[in-house]
């Protein structure tokens, strides 16, 4: 469904976005005051962020305002669409709403929302299905059930609820609503495209759930020590260029540090560059973003543009949340600067 002025507008867009230089620059910022002034004056972000006090403004603040101008942009995108583009779009909103849930139920594990009404996007509100307002004031399973219900995510979530918080198992919940969340994606994809555009498409989508699935066994292997039996029942049995025997051997075989180097004599190595770390979140961030780059910068497709253009922005965040993370607990420069994709 190839749309010009939809593509042309978001590689418009995706031109304006911080450069090297100003990431050199932020990385300079000595607190979140001058990391805010700096966006507020010298960055695409100065219009969400023009009348804030930038001496003041809470780290939540300035998070929530990141992401809200990103949300902002796409309907400068999306009123290009025509009727023959279908629901394709409906993702953006699942991957908040899912977002919103899982930041939800986190805060009331924690007992600390400043995660969830830091990053909740309220800008999106007559989108959703379920009004996200009402999440501010959840503290149990069943109330944030009784603000999801009706929706696509009731059961999914329902399944996973406990007499005690503490007793909450995050991790398969997170699996769920993550498979869900690919599930429609490539349920919309399959019922709006076909050919080179539909392939392209599948190639991030699957890029994205194969690295979860690695991801999964990473953490699970590293930090949770959890049986080959618990981390095979966690994983999407979707694949791409790790089949299922590929990585059943690799649960069954590998330390956590070994699934980086399984990581490293994949097909992947090509987008993975010069290793900077030994942190998988990076190469997983980093391998996302030059798929999605290459497609931005070489496909004639909007949808498959779009697509590549939701994953570099969320890429592009996460810079500048990093960015404000190190400016907050004085995290050396040097250390943060090999967090930055860009």
């Amino acid at each position: 469904m190839n749309n010009n002025a939809m593509m042309i507008k978001t590689k418009s867009l995706f031109g304006k976005r911080l450069k090297s230089s100003d990431y050199q620059i932020l990385l300079q910022k000595k607190d979140i005051s001058e990391v805010a002034a700096f966006l507020k004056n010298e960055t695409y972000f100065k219009k969400t962020l023009d009348g804030i006090n930038e001496k003041s403004i809470h780290r939540g603040q300035l998070e929530n305002l990141i992401r809200m101008d990103v949300f902002r942009r796409y309907p400068k995108i999306l009123k290009y669409s025509t009727a023959n583009d279908g629901d394709f779009y409906d993702f953006i909103v699942i991957f908040h709403e899912i977002t919103q849930i899982l930041n939800t139920v986190r805060g009331f594990i924690s007992e600390d929302k400043t995660e969830l009404i830091a990053m909740m996007p309220m800008f999106i509100g007559e989108h959703t299905k379920f009004d996200m307002k009402k999440l501010v004031d959840v503290h149990t399973f069943d109330e944030l059930l009784e603000v999801i219900k009706n929706t696509p995510y009731f059961n999914v979530v329902e399944k996973y609820k406990k007499v005690k918080i503490e007793d909450i198992d995050f991790v398969g919940l997170e699996y769920s609503l993550t498979s869900l969340y690919y599930e429609e994606i490539l349920r919309l994809s399959r019922k709006n495209f076909k050919g080179q555009e539909l392939k392209a498409i599948e190639d991030i989508i699957l890029t994205g759930i194969e690295l979860d699935n690695l991801t999964k066994i990473y953490r699970l292997k590293k930090y949770f020590k959890a049986s080959p039996a618990v981390i095979k029942s966690y994983l999407i049995p979707i694949y791409k260029y790790f089949n299922k025997q590929s990585l059943f051997e690799i649960i069954d075989n590998c330390s956590g540090e070994e699934v980086i180097s399984k990581l490293k004599s994949s097909k992947y190595l090509y987008y993975m560059g010069d290793f900077k770390t030994d942190r998988f979140e990076y190469y997983v961030k980093k391998i996302k973003y030059e798929i999605s780059k290459h497609y931005m910068y070489f496909s004639s497709e909007s949808e498959v543009v779009l697509l590549a253009y939701f994953v570099l922005c969320e890429t592009e965040i996460q810079n500048i949340i990093d960015i404000i993370e190190g400016a907050r607990y004085k995290v050396p420069l040097e250390q943060v600067s090999r967090l930055l994709i860009y």
